[in-house]
Formats: C-alpha cells, structure tokens, sequence
C-alpha cells in the first residue's frame, strides 16, 4: 500500500521536525515470537506515540496479549529524524559511534559525484544497530502506528515461505519446507519444517523455528576469520 506508506511517512515526519526520532510500528498480524514489540505510550501527534518501552521477543501467551491490547507494534526498522537530532542524541548515549561517522565524513574524498567515507576511520566506528545505541536510551523516541500496508520481514528465511516449481529442487513426502537453490540440486525426503538453503560455496540447514539464529552462523564465521563466505 504506496500511499497509506506516505500519508504515514508524511506524518512522522512532522514529528520528526519537531525533535523527535520516529521509527514505524507495523499492525502485528499474528502473535509472532520471532518479533521485538514496541509498546505505544502517549500520543505526540496524530498517529505518533512516545515510545513507552521496547519488549523483547516474547513467548506466545505473551505475544497473544499484545495483539489482543492493541498497542504493541512491530518495529519495521524504518527510522525517521533531523540529522541534527540524530547528531545530539549519538553524542549522549553513542558518542565513539558519532565520533567515527563524523571523522570518516570529514576526511571523505570524492570520486564521479560518489563521496567515499575515509574506510580507516570508518573501521573504529563501534558495531551497534541504531535500536540499543540510541532508540532504547533516548527521550526522544516515538513510534507511528500502527501501520498496516502489507510490510513483511525480509530478515529471515521464513518470511519468503511459498511453493517453490524450480527444477534443481525435489521434495517427497515432506511439508512445510523452504528450499532455496543457486545450482545445486536439492532433495528432501520425509522430513518436516525445515529450510534449506544451497549456494555454489555453503549449505545451510535449519529448523524453521530457529530462522532467527542464521545470524549465530555468521558470527562464528567471523570468529573463523571465513570472510569468502560472508
């Protein structure tokens, strides 16, 4: 939905000019477990809501009564501000992440119109997402919802389930898998909820219940020093 998005696009943004950091809250369809809440607190403008606390990913009982309440969202980590105020709030709860971005841009170089950040100074910059550093300490944290214009989680493999007609993949007597394949054939016999997923160089299997720990793969492959397969 192109135009519900703007309308709520348009309207954080008026938020946003007046200080505030506003991320998207989408209307939860289902009571995911996958899913961080965000939980809705006073109204700021219109459909924007002071963020009154962020829940982590909850067990089902508990997902069930967020959705049932109303006022829990998704977080569809689409974030909305004034570089200025993003800058003020770095430099209170993230001051070496602001520092670095701030370096790497001072001392940028262009080539073609492209500007290119300084990768030395880039590299000292902290690895933190923009949630923990700055969303869960700031006072100036807001959410617009709830928003509903078909946005999905493109952030695990579960969220692309569907049939599948490729060739290089042959499932008998299993349900409920995603197969996934870059050229080598794939075949699953009497298994279950599972997804599989097949590339020139890696394999990666998993149950779907576990689709958010993919990124505990990557972190021991880091670890490995296995950057060719990152």
């Amino acid at each position: 939905d192109r135009e519900g998005f703007r309308r709520a696009i348009l309207e954080a943004a008026a938020a946003a000019a007046e200080g505030h950091i506003v991320t998207f809250g989408i209307k939860p369809t289902e009571p995911h477990t996958g899913f961080g809440y965000i939980e809705c607190g006073e109204t700021v403008l219109g459909n924007v809501c002071a963020i009154e606390a962020f829940r982590e990913k909850p067990d089902y009982e508990t997902a069930a009564r967020y959705v049932e309440g109303g006022r829990h969202f998704w977080n569809a980590g689409v974030f909305l501000f004034s570089p200025e105020t993003m800058i003020e709030e770095l430099g209170l709860h993230a001051a070496e992440i602001r520092d670095s971005a701030l370096g790497a841009l001072a001392a940028a170089t262009t080539d073609g119109g492209v500007s290119l950040l300084d990768r030395t100074i880039f590299e000292t910059c902290p690895s933190d997402s923009i949630d923990y550093a700055v969303m869960e300490k700031t006072k100036r944290a807001a959410v617009a919802g709830p928003l509903d214009v078909g946005w999905n989680d493109i952030g695990s493999w579960s969220a692309i389930e569907g049939a599948s007609d490729d060739p290089q993949i042959v499932a008998l007597d299993s349900e409920g898998c995603i197969v996934k394949t870059e050229g080598p054939f794939v075949g699953l016999v009497g298994v279950n909820d599972l997804i599989v997923v097949a590339t020139g160089d890696a394999v990666l299997v998993a149950p779907k219940g576990r689709a958010q720990d993919v990124k505990k793969i990557v972190e021991q492959l880091k670890n490995r020093a296995r950057s060719d397969l990152l």
